[in-house]
């Protein structure tokens, strides 16, 4: 039934080698997309808020109210030119 059954060959285990990984490249890596993604996380809060005041200020004009929509957009504009230049 079997003719030519022949044993199997016995090879002998090499010993593996470890896996080197330059975690300092990983981290600067991720440190990068970190800045990027607290940008514009701020950016978007920064628009949402400015939404929210121009609705607002759109609604019912004051004098106050008009002021500080005028404000905010002096300080949304650092904020913006921070999300371009992270981009």
């Amino acid at each position: 039934m079997w003719e030519s059954a022949e044993e199997p060959k016995v090879v002998p285990m090499q010993p593996e080698q470890p896996v080197v990984v330059d975690y300092s490249r990983i981290l600067s890596v991720i440190a990068v997309w970190k800045g990027v993604l607290n940008a514009r996380l701020l950016a978007l809060l920064a628009l949402v808020g400015a939404l929210g005041v121009y609705g607002v200020t759109m609604y019912d004009p004051t004098m106050s109210r008009l002021i500080g929509a005028g404000l905010y957009s002096l300080v949304l504009w650092p904020v913006l030119l921070l999300f371009n230049r992270k981009g």
